[in-house]
């Protein structure tokens, strides 16, 4: 199967990706970060108050923490990246157990999307969630229940 044939009206850039996200949504991210979603995400100055919980923050989530205020970018494990932004007040600590992080998405965060980092598709068209797949896969089934867009 030629997955790119049967796809290619999905394939988009990052920007056309989430050129979809309103202002006032919240956006839960796999485990491991999405980055270019979250970059192209920070360069759009028309969104406002949108709340992203970027469970390990790098890049992407530097990006939008530093977009004026535009975003709340909220994150349950600290990493060097997201300890000097913490300090600045620029992104909310959330400490959470790892075995939890999938049920507080759940049940206290209510997301209008999720976004995915997957590893490209094999020759059948099937992504990976990569080398650390944590509890994205419960994200997916959330958002597959609520009837929610997974932009990958």
């Amino acid at each position: 199967m030629e997955w790119r044939g049967q796809f290619a009206e999905r394939l988009v850039s990052p920007e056309q990706a989430v050129s979809g996200v309103a202002s006032g949504s919240t956006l839960a991210c796999s485990l491991t970060e999405p980055t270019d979603l979250l970059s192209a995400l920070a360069a759009r100055e028309d969104l406002r108050d949108v709340t992203v919980i970027d469970a390990v923050l790098v890049m992407g989530g530097a990006a939008l923490a530093a977009a004026g205020g535009r975003f709340r970018v909220i994150t349950g494990f600290a990493t060097p990246v997201s300890y000097e932004l913490q300090k600045q007040g620029l992104v909310e600590y959330i400490p959470l157990q790892f075995s939890q992080a999938h049920r507080w998405v759940e049940s206290q965060v209510n997301p209008d999307a999720v976004l995915l980092r997957l590893a490209p598709p094999d020759a059948n068209g099937l992504c990976s969630y990569g080398w650390a797949p944590g509890f994205t896969p419960d994200l997916v089934r959330l958002a597959k229940g609520r009837g929610l867009p997974i932009i990958a």
